[in-house]
């Protein structure tokens, strides 16, 4: 299937495949996080702030109750009341802050907004406070303002100490609500951060291993058919043509192995061409070797690239005398020399067989030696000058 897409095209898929899986992995751990902010927040704002809330206040009524028991020793005809260098009125006024301040808090505590378990605790408390500061501070402070130690005395023994008891009691049974139920959160919250970093981890392991499982496949579905096209001109380059070459495929990969096998038949084709041209041409030089007549090739320059048998002992027998005009000729060095140096005017002989179309004939004398002369161009097919 991958042969299919061009190999820019394959690189561009893994590409948005390995964005695809990242964020994949991005949006689970936002997800996640989202989550784990959310169980924090209600950590928060649904545990921790209203147990503070009531934190505060029963500080606050624990104050009240020492506020009563304070200003009970302000009673002139106890010894302690000499020992004070501050009025009555401070207690009691501290009585009636701390009992504004709780019922402000309170009022916050409740614009929260309680489920059953809340409401059903927070009412029991209101009960027990409601006893505490109506029939037990407020009853005490006003007797103490009015003078009456004995009636202070006596409210604070019988009902602020018992119902402060019972008003606090309430106030920790919602405090240890708001602990236990925290807990229970902060528990679960590190329970689902221990199961998302576990799950970010698997993710994680899942998506690099998918990766590379595509990058190794997608490399393999490159590498591999350029290494058996490697493989292919190899062999080709070694003289083996008989390879099969198959092309599988519209990519890159597959129209070079086209390319392959096309230059494959090519050559061989060519080479079988030659080799045909190369045995017609042995059997016409075997048949011009053997020849009586004496034949010789030049090249379109001039160069001599052939003699025959007879021409070479014809120029052996006859060197002696060809030295005496042509001091420079020597027989065996006919093959691969110039043929001007066999002529007086090498001119006059280059312009002759170069402008040379038809059979030309001739008789010439050097050295004393008569020598008839035939002469040819020697052009292929599309009229190309091949030599003389």
């Amino acid at each position: 299937m991958l042969n299919r897409m061009k190999i820019g095209t394959r690189l561009v898929w893994q590409a948005l495949g390995m964005a695809f899986w990242f964020a994949v992995l991005i949006l689970v751990a936002v997800y996640y996080m989202g989550d784990i902010n959310q169980a924090t927040k209600s950590v928060f704002a649904d545990k921790l702030e209203p147990g503070v809330i009531v934190l505060r206040i029963q500080a606050l009524m624990a104050e009240n109750s020492q506020s009563v028991a304070a200003g009970l020793l302000h009673d002139p005809e106890g010894r302690q009341a000499a020992l004070h260098d501050h009025p009555l009125s401070r207690h009691t006024e501290a009585i009636v802050k701390n009992r504004d301040e709780i019922t402000a808090l309170w009022k916050q505590f409740k614009a929260r907004g309680l489920n059953d378990e809340e409401q059903k605790l927070a009412t029991v408390y209101e009960e027990k406070r409601g006893i505490y500061v109506k029939d037990g501070l407020m009853a005490a402070s006003a007797a103490l303002n009015q003078g009456d130690f004995m009636a202070a005395s006596r409210i604070y023994s019988t009902v602020v100490e018992p119902a402060y008891r019972d008003a606090k009691a309430a106030a920790d049974a919602l405090r240890e609500y708001y602990a236990t139920t925290g807990r229970g959160l902060y528990e679960t919250a590190q329970a689902d951060f221990q199961w998302s970093v576990r799950l970010m981890v698997g993710l994680v392991a899942l998506v690099l291993s998918l990766i590379a499982a595509f990058a190794y496949i997608l490399g393999r579905s490159i590498t591999r058919p350029i290494a058996n096209a490697v493989g292919v001109a190899e062999r080709v380059a070694a003289g083996q043509l008989d390879n099969q070459i198959d092309v599988v495929g519209n990519d890159e990969s597959a129209v070079l192995m086209g390319a392959l096998n096309r230059m494959q038949s090519e050559l061989k084709a060519n080479i079988e061409t030659e080799r045909k041209a190369a045995q017609e041409t042995l059997r016409i030089k075997v048949a011009l070797d053997v020849t009586s007549n004496s034949v010789m090739v030049a090249d379109p320059d001039g160069k001599i690239i052939y003699c025959n048998n007879s021409v070479l002992e014809m120029m052996r027998l006859a060197e002696a005398d060809l030295r005496k005009q042509l001091p420079n000729f020597r027989a065996d060095a006919i093959l691969g020399s110039s043929f001007d140096i066999y002529h007086k005017n090498p001119a006059h002989q280059r312009n002759l067989l170069g402008s040379l179309k038809s059979v030309h004939r001739t008789e010439i004398t050097v050295g004393g030696r008569h020598f008839s002369l035939v002469a040819c161009p020697i052009v292929s097919d599309t009229g190309e000058r091949l030599g003389t």
